[in-house]
């Protein structure tokens, strides 16, 4: 399965290779569950006195969807 990156602080998607943003799931990035976890745990490092995390990971179920495009 691969994962996703959101982030709350540029409203999109993470692109490939930690390109910058998109809005377009479809041109969002892919990763695998170690770096999607390293990306995400970077990203809100020192973020204790937010309410919610600068990136979140969640999975990629549009792999599992049949006839999805991404």
């Amino acid at each position: 399965m691969n994962w996703l990156i959101w982030s709350s602080d540029h409203g999109g998607w993470s692109k490939p290779n930690r390109h910058g943003y998109t809005n377009r799931l479809a041109d969002a990035g892919r990763y695998s569950f170690d770096e999607a976890l390293e990306i995400i745990q970077d990203a809100n490092a020192g973020m204790s006195a937010r309410n919610f995390p600068s990136e979140t990971m969640c999975p990629d179920w549009t792999e599992e969807t049949p006839g999805a495009k991404h």
